[in-house]
């Protein structure tokens, strides 16, 4: 005799609670219909697949989302990593998460087919990277060297480059969507913009507001890899990078916004102003203020990201910005990185006398004028001491390679490198602006050689970069 209680809502059939020990008889699970499957979810590995597997449980419930492998090379159906046949999947499940092909899926699943699909991209050279290394990780913890005193690792392990000349490791994003246009897709998130995409997942599934998104898995420090070896990871990869621009191509159109086309690093002193005022007249409304430090500091504090602040409709970034704070957004936009560089010697004095006319004149900037009021009667040798105003182009620069800068002008010459740079971009004629060229006593970048000898070597990493590319300009 069965005692359990069964509770049902208007709608007949409908169990609110059942109590499990019923489902052992097999009439009662014969007679549950299995939840519809609702959504598809492609997990190309290294693409943020394992958090977004996390934050799926969270809204569907741990019974609604099943891990759901198809691998590549014909192995055979996995659901939560054991071999299995499609009746085997619990019919609670809403929501197929997994390493699989969703064309091939569907022979398996055909109650899936009118089921929405999404999935993650990454930039193809970031994602081949981290999945070796975490392969390596991987293979180092079930080895357990250290504990059982082996060396085997040493011995088997290939390099990164070996891995990612091997074909079975190339345009691996391509291979598991083959056959299935990114348009067919309902949402393709790129891993760059992790929580922003989920967000707008939220919106487009109508998930519960507030969604946490906390990202698991994660490889552990970034590796070092040199730019030679992203470019050749970048070639061995061409279907994977041209996926990864339809991606980006398709969150453009998604969200209203167009692609950042250039990126402009105002190095200070170096006729950033003028240069911005340029910017506008070819680009208008399109370019961004012109970051100052805080300004961007205050973008990032309210909006996380300095992406996240822009409107819809930039497409043209300026300002003091560390290469660093926009490394990310280059990538994932392809933008084109210009800057102007100056003779490091004049380009500290002429910091150095901006400074100083800054200090006598309050209205121009209270905050720095509060913070640095006290320094009125400092030299030129005090000022330049300081670690902050030390190799300031290096520093804007750092971790951007030499050949990743599409434009490199100089302020010594800006009329002819503006006019070559509007050539480049097919720019109309553009009428040149010096503006906020400082009006001291050019006396005063008359150096005596015990101060210009001091002064170079404390900016030898800036002479170095600004010798290079005079050199390079001089051969082009």
């Amino acid at each position: 005799m069965i005692s359990q209680i069964l509770c049902f809502s208007s709608s007949p059939l409908h169990p609110l609670f059942l109590q499990t020990s019923i489902l052992k008889f097999p009439f009662f699970k014969a007679d549950l219909p299995p939840t519809p499957i609702q959504l598809l979810s492609v997990h190309i590995p290294k693409t943020a697949g394992t958090s977004f597997r996390h934050l799926l449980k969270e809204i569907y419930g741990e019974n609604g989302v099943a891990r759901v492998d198809l691998p590549l090379h014909g192995k055979r159906l996995q659901i939560n990593e054991q071999n299995a046949t499609p009746e085997d999947l619990p019919k609670t499940v809403a929501v197929l998460h997994g390493h699989y092909n969703p064309l091939e899926l569907k022979n398996y699943f055909p109650e899936a087919a009118a089921a929405p699909i999404i999935t993650w991209l990454r930039h193809p050279v970031d994602r081949v990277i981290s999945n070796y290394f975490y392969l390596r990780e991987r293979l180092a913890e079930e080895l357990d060297e250290a504990g059982r005193n082996l060396n085997i690792l040493s011995k088997m392990q290939r390099t990164l480059m070996e891995y990612a000349r091997d074909e079975l490791n190339q345009n691996r994003q391509h291979k598991f969507l083959d056959g299935v246009p990114l348009t067919d897709f309902s949402f393709v998130g790129i891993q760059e913009y992790y929580n922003d995409e989920v967000a707008a997942m939220a919106k487009e599934f109508q998930w519960p507001p507030r969604v946490e998104a906390p990202q698991h898995n994660r490889t552990g420090s970034k590796p070092q890899v040199s730019e030679a070896e992203r470019e050749e990871i970048a070639e061995l990869n061409q279907l994977d990078m041209a996926l990864y621009a339809e991606g980006l191509a398709l969150r453009e159109a998604r969200l209203g916004e167009p692609k950042i086309e250039l990126i402009s690093i105002h190095i200070p002193k170096t006729g950033g102003t003028s240069f911005y005022r340029s910017l506008q007249k070819v680009y208008g409304n399109a370019v961004t203020t012109s970051y100052r430090r805080i300004q961007h500091q205050r973008a990032v504090e309210q909006y996380g990201s300095l992406v996240n602040s822009l409107n819809g409709q930039k497409s043209v970034i300026h300002g003091h910005l560390y290469y660093s704070e926009i490394a990310e957004l280059h990538e994932a936009h392809d933008a084109k990185i210009i800057c102007w560089l100056r003779d490091p010697i004049e380009r500290l004095v002429s910091n150095y006398h901006f400074f100083k006319a800054g200090l006598e004149k309050p209205d121009r900037n209270h905050e720095n004028y509060r913070k640095n009021k006290h320094r009125k009667k400092e030299s030129l040798l005090q000022y330049a001491e300081r670690e902050e105003n030390r190799n300031v182009m290096h520093k804007f620069l750092s971790g951007l390679e030499p050949g990743d800068l599409f434009f490199v002008g100089l302020l010594e010459n800006y009329d002819t490198d503006l006019h070559r740079l509007a050539k480049l971009l097919d720019w109309p004629e553009v009428p040149n602006e010096r503006l906020n060229v400082g009006n001291y006593d050019k006396k005063t970048l008359i150096l005596d050689a015990a101060t210009r000898s001091q002064l170079m070597s404390w900016n030898a990493e800036d002479l170095a970069l600004y010798e290079t590319a005079k050199k390079k300009l001089a051969r082009a």
